[in-house]
């Protein structure tokens, strides 16, 4: 089979391998659709860790090839999505039910081989806590492989939670997917900041008149939405150099969460009072949960 392994020295590397041999309890899935995370260019910047030799790609559908005659509940031709990481269940954060910070957590596209392959085996632990999830219905494989990433959103706006106005920082695909979960929930008002007048259009198309959409590079947050005017805000972009700003546009009580990835060495100089006095919120959210990743595909 053909598959991109990792290489430190040379990026992504097109090799001839071997069909992964099936392991007792598991399942060998040929993928159908591997979608690109953010996560993936930053291991190819290494900006992230990912062993040498590894085949990356997490977002990953496909159908069951064969089948372990101990992996039950599973049949050669189901449609399958494949939920990334096997969590130790034995860690502080497991024990507390945060497995998404699971402290020895292993993914595949990470430490385990993924779905940038024409086939990938997956190991028995997998199948045991149920990340092979069956699909129904008759959606796109494209639309299946992002099923992992929208469950990542809907770990954020969870994070952020409820509110009727939202300023979403980047128009790119994970914005994007924001602003329709945004809206699907309710939201009467979502601000865009967004420099790439296509991705600004294509918001406006999904959004109509609930979605306004600007430019932060040559009108500041603060200049175009005035200070304390939303409950929420996601960046979906890194723009360090606007955190300070984005807080400033949150209402009192609001939160901000920091959604994209940053490189290691990334400092920020922040007014503490922002925090302090409106007892606003600065977080972040990573990855995501199995039952997330069971309502994201409900939603797909």
């Amino acid at each position: 089979m053909k598959a991109l392994q990792f290489s430190p020295d040379r990026g992504l590397v097109l090799r001839e391998r071997p069909i992964p041999p099936l392991q007792p309890g598991g399942l060998l899935v040929r993928v159908m659709a591997a979608a690109i995370c953010g996560s993936d260019l930053r291991i190819l910047r290494r900006e992230k860790e990912a062993a040498p030799g590894v085949i990356l790609g997490h977002e990953v559908a496909g159908v069951v090839e064969e089948v372990s005659p101990s992996a039950a509940g599973y049949s050669p031709g189901e449609a399958v999505a494949i939920f990334p990481s096997i969590f130790c269940k034995t860690c502080l954060y497991c024990r507390r039910g945060l497995t998404n910070l699971c402290k020895n957590k292993r993914s595949i596209g990470y430490l385990l081989d993924g779905g940038f392959a024409q086939y990938m085996a997956v190991p028995p632990e997998m199948v045991e806590e149920g990340a092979v999830l069956k699909l129904t219905g008759q959606a796109p494989w494209t639309s299946r492989a992002l099923i992992e990433p929208l469950a990542c959103v809907l770990h954020s706006i969870v994070v952020v939670g409820p509110g009727e106005e939202f300023f979403i920082l980047g128009g790119g695909p994970m914005g994007l997917m924001h602003l329709l979960v945004l809206l699907k929930r309710g939201a009467k008002t979502v601000f865009l900041g967004e420099r790439n007048p296509q991705r600004g259009s294509m918001a406006q198309k999904l959004g109509g008149n609930k979605v306004l959409v600007f430019n932060p590079l040559e009108k500041g947050l603060k200049d175009f939405l005035g200070e304390e005017r939303v409950d929420g805000v996601f960046f979906c972009a890194r723009a360090m150099e606007l955190m300070e700003e984005g807080l400033a546009i949150l209402r009192k009580g609001g939160t901000m969460n920091l959604f994209a990835g940053y490189p290691r060495d990334t400092r920020v100089r922040l007014n503490p009072n922002l925090l302090h006095y409106g007892e606003r919120c600065l977080t972040g959210s990573h990855s995501t949960t199995l039952s997330l990743f069971e309502r994201a595909a409900a939603v797909v």
